[in-house]
C-alpha cells in the first residue's frame, strides 16, 4: 500500500509540480513554444496539402468538355496498335509467340477472338469482316492462314487523316502485315503490290471507320476494328517474325525506333 500511495503521489507531481509551476514536466513557457511549433507544422502541412490538391485540380479538363487537357503530344505521334489474340510466352515476358502446333494455343485463339467478336457484334455489318468473320476464322488456324484484329488506342481528340494518292483521292486506313526481314516474307504468299495485299488480306474493304473518330470521352466507345488474314505459303517450316502496321494514315507516324506507335509484332511457331 506504500507503494501505491508513493506512486500516486509521484504521479499527482508530475500532473503539477507546485514548486517548479510545471505541468506533466514542461513549463508553461515549454508549453507555449511546443504548441505554437506544431500549429505552424501542421498549418504548413495543410498548405502543402492544399497546394498539391489544386495542381491535381487544375489539370482536369472543365466540366463542360470531355477527355484531358494536355493530350497533344501523344496525338501528335499518334496511337498504339492492339492485336487481338494477345498473349505471352511465358519463358520470354513481352514475346507474343502463337504456337500453331498447340492445341492449347488454339484453344485460346478462338476463345479470344470470339469474345472480341462478340463483344463487338453490334458494331459490325454482316460479312464486314469477310474471311476473318465469326463464322470463318477458325478454320484459318488449321489452314495456316490466321486471323489477326487490330485496333488503335484511344487518345482523345484524335483523327485519323487518310493519305492522298497521285489523283488526290484518299488512300483507305488498313492495317498491313508482312514478315520482319526475308527469311520471313519467304514464308508468306507473296502479292504483286500493296495494293494486291490488302484486297484480299485486309478487312473490311472499306478501310477503318473514320466517322467513329474521335473519341473525346463517351462511355462504352469501341475503337473500330480491322482485320489482316496472314497467309503462308504450303507447308511452311520454323518460326516466322511477323510486323503489323497503320497504312495509309497521314498521322501516325511509323517509326522503328518508336515500334509502340501505330504497329506491333509478334511470332507465328508453325513447326
Amino acid at each position: 500500500m506504500e507503494a501505491v500511495a508513493q506512486n500516486w503521489a509521484d504521479f499527482k507531481q508530475f500532473l503539477w509540480n507546485g514548486e517548479t509551476k510545471e505541468f506533466m514536466g514542461r513549463s508553461g513557457k515549454s508549453w507555449a513554444g511546443i504548441t505554437v511549433f506544431f500549429i505552424v507544422f501542421y498549418a504548413l502541412l495543410a498548405l502543402w496539402w492544399g497546394v498539391l490538391l489544386y495542381l491535381v485540380i487544375s489539370g482536369l479538363p472543365p466540366t463542360d468538355t470531355a477527355g484531358p487537357r494536355w493530350s497533344d503530344y501523344l496525338a501528335h505521334r499518334g496511337p498504339g496498335l492492339h492485336v487481338v489474340p494477345a498473349w505471352n510466352k511465358p519463358s520470354e515476358p513481352g514475346l507474343r509467340v502463337y504456337d500453331f502446333t498447340s492445341d492449347d494455343d488454339k484453344k485460346k485463339y478462338i476463345d479470344e477472338i470470339n469474345a472480341l467478336l462478340d463483344s463487338r457484334s453490334s458494331e459490325m455489318r454482316d460479312g464486314e469482316l469477310g474471311d476473318c468473320g465469326k463464322d470463318d476464322f477458325e478454320a484459318s488456324w488449321n489452314d495456316n492462314a490466321p486471323c489477326f484484329y487490330f485496333y488503335l488506342n484511344k487518345i482523345s481528340g484524335f483523327q485519323p487523316k487518310p493519305m492522298r494518292d497521285a489523283d488526290d483521292q484518299e488512300i483507305k486506313i488498313r492495317v498491313v502485315c508482312d514478315g520482319i526481314k526475308g527469311d520471313d516474307k519467304e514464308q508468306l504468299i507473296e502479292y504483286a503490290d500493296t495494293l494486291d495485299v490488302l484486297g484480299k488480306q485486309a478487312f473490311p474493304s472499306t478501310g477503318l471507320n473514320l466517322t467513329s473518330f474521335p473519341w473525346t470521352g463517351q462511355k462504352n466507345w469501341n475503337s473500330p476494328l480491322v482485320a489482316f488474314k496472314l497467309k503462308f505459303k504450303e507447308n511452311p517450316a520454323g518460326t516466322v517474325r511477323i510486323n503489323c502496321k497503320v497504312h495509309g494514315a497521314e498521322n501516325i507516324y511509323i517509326d522503328a525506333d518508336r515500334p509502340n506507335i501505330g504497329m506491333t509484332e509478334f511470332r507465328i511457331k508453325l513447326t
